[in-house]
């Protein structure tokens, strides 16, 4: 009950407090009517034929005029639509079948489109024992072709599926064969080595995910507590891209030493924001009073290492 009243807590924060982005041609605004995501592989995820309770993928929608919403799988065909009423929080569960991505280094077909009549803000969440993150979804005008990742790092742990858990990014694709250039700064845990680009090809619709490697030694190397950050996707060919990162699961630096530290570990889920909306300012605030330490991407992968504090603006 209390993990509820905490997911709840959260979901009603996340729509007060939805942070806005100066998009094309628009007053700044998150709504939109067309959007799309993916779910990426959450390490609390249970492996078991049996359905947990706990394991849920969820959109939240909320609406200024009632409207209906389609939320689609372009590439299997899967459809719903829903009516979303006027200024109420409409939540949906979504199938995992559709829309999860949980396989590295493979072309998936678990992009969500999400469609409505009227203006919408959507947000996506996901879900597992003692995990839970969530995220603002953009809408498709608010999308970009460049993107700098930021992610965290982990500790050294095979989740109950045979799987290490891992800094990761995912990318889906709004236009059919959209070539993507991907640079890691990290081997990934599919062969790619770090600093040497790559390409994928990607239909409308479909899901390309990165994993970093995590060798069991890994916290001997500093590196590994910022994870994949500097890595960059850079589209050569094609339209838009939507980039999704975090973890699969990872765990706060003062919880490491913990013998129960598994119990603690959470996914961590965010929509990168493409490069053309970055800045030389950003603001930040410490959350729950813990030791938060901030790493920023720059331009040309260079890796800004903030020290905890309370609330403040950093310039670059």
């Amino acid at each position: 009950m209390e993990n509820k009243i905490k997911i709840l807590f959260l979901i009603l924060m996340l729509s007060a407090l939805s942070p806005q982005i100066y998009c094309q041609n628009t007053s700044p605004s998150t709504e939109g009517k067309e959007f799309w995501v993916t779910f990426m592989k959450n390490g609390k995820r249970a492996c078991t034929a049996v359905p947990n309770d706990n394991d849920k993928l969820q959109l939240t929608i909320i609406a200024r005029e009632v409207t209906t919403a389609t939320i689609s799988n372009p590439t299997t065909g899967y459809t719903n639509t829903v009516v979303v009423p006027a200024m109420t929080r409409t939540l949906l569960e979504v199938p995992y079948s559709q829309f999860y991505t949980d396989e590295y280094g493979t072309i998936m077909n678990t992009g969500m489109l999400i469609t409505a009549e009227k203006n919408i803000c959507v947000y996506a969440s996901n879900q597992a024992e003692n995990s839970f993150d969530a995220t603002l979804v953009l809408p498709i005008r608010c999308l970009g072709k460049d993107y700098s990742i930021t992610t965290v790092g982990t500790r050294y742990y095979i989740d109950d599926c045979g799987d290490v858990y891992a800094a990761q990014f995912a990318i889906v694709a709004t236009t059919d064969n959209t070539r993507i250039k991907i640079t890691s700064k990290l081997d990934t845990n599919t062969g790619q080595f770090k600093d040497l680009p790559f390409e994928v090809t990607l239909n409308r619709g479909q899901v390309y995910m990165i994993g970093a490697e995590h060798p069991p030694s890994s916290s001997q190397f500093p590196e590994y507590t910022i994870g994949l950050s500097g890595s960059w996707v850079e589209v050569v060919q094609g339209g838009q891209v939507a980039v999704f990162q975090g973890n699969s699961a990872t765990y706060e630096k003062e919880r490491l030493n913990n013998p129960n530290y598994n119990l603690l570990a959470s996914h961590t889920y965010d929509q990168a924001i493409p490069i053309k909306y970055c800045g030389k300012q950003a603001s930040a605030i410490m959350v729950n009073n813990s030791s938060t330490e901030y790493y920023l991407t720059a331009i040309g992968f260079m890796i800004i290492h903030i020290l905890p504090m309370l609330m403040g603006i950093l310039t670059i």
